[in-house]
């Protein structure tokens, strides 16, 4: 019993140990709604996804230090079950997801 205590307990000082040294990421998610019908489905997401639109919204976030492909790669564009638009961020703080979000979905509205 003993040894099945000890394991226990080592076993959860090391996956809480391992836990404490990994970065944390934040989600944020923006949503265009009442997305027109041609700028929806398949159509919408290939525009979310494009340069022009990354770009747009890094400039409209204000966050400096932030890449095209960095965006890409950290970011997602959905639509949702309403035939909206979902725009999901995750990034090492909440202020910078936040700001990266909104800017997403603000570039692809305009």
């Amino acid at each position: 019993m003993r040894l099945v205590i000890a394991c226990t307990l080592i076993g959860a000082l090391a996956a809480a140990g391992f836990a404490a040294t990994q970065e944390r990421d934040y989600r944020a998610r923006a949503f265009v709604i009442q997305v027109p019908s041609d700028m929806g489905g398949e159509a919408g997401l290939e525009l979310a996804r494009s340069d022009r639109v990354l770009d747009h919204a890094i400039e409209l976030s204000g966050v400096a230090g932030t890449t095209t492909a960095w965006l890409r790669e950290h970011s997602r564009a959905e639509i949702t079950s309403r035939l909206d638009l979902a725009f999901t961020v995750e990034a090492p703080d909440a202020d910078r997801a936040a700001a990266l979000a909104t800017g997403y979905a603000k570039a692809f509205r305009r």
